[in-house]
């Protein structure tokens, strides 16, 4: 049976009083394969090479041998774990920016004995096996002016469909 690609992409427009309307494209969703002791987070945060974006991580599938984590959202403390572990699930956004990159990912890991752990990845995530990872990457298009007399526009995120798009049909 023949394999086709196919990709989906809607247009976004954010609003904003201060900012004018932003313009972004979803560039696609793709996934990256980690080789076995490569850095996993370090692997997704070099895609910034390829200039500021936002990238959205759906989930992953392999094992892991070292992972730092935070523990709670609310402070807990930061605990580096060692061993075999199977990757649950793996989500969360990077922002990366000519000025600055952001990185809030949460994993959950199962050991061998079934013991379960997670938390806010806060360090390296070290690859135990190949590993591929599932994201979507977001790039700016342009950023528009803000237009005169529009103040009672509503404010926030709208999707429009591209043309010729099944959506809300």
């Amino acid at each position: 049976m023949d394999s086709q690609k196919t990709s989906v992409g809607a247009k976004i427009v954010q609003t904003s009083s201060n900012h004018g309307e932003l313009f972004g494209v979803v560039g696609k969703a793709q996934v990256i394969l980690v080789k076995t002791g490569e850095d996993i987070v370090s692997k997704i945060m070099n895609l910034s090479q390829q200039g500021p974006m936002k990238i959205c991580v759906h989930s992953a599938t392999g094992g892991i041998c070292n992972v730092t984590l935070q523990e709670s959202a609310t402070g807990g403390g930061i605990v580096t774990y060692e061993g075999q572990f199977f990757i649950i699930s793996l989500s969360g956004s990077v922002m990366l920016s000519k000025s600055s990159r952001t990185c809030d990912l949460s994993v959950m890991l199962s050991r061998s004995d079934h013991i379960v752990l997670g938390g806010c990845v806060a360090g390296k995530l070290i690859a135990a096996t190949p590993v591929q990872v599932v994201l979507s990457s977001f790039i700016p298009e342009k950023e528009k002016p803000e237009s005169k007399g529009d103040d009672d526009a509503p404010k926030g995120i709208r999707i429009v469909d591209p043309p010729g798009s099944c959506v809300g049909n």
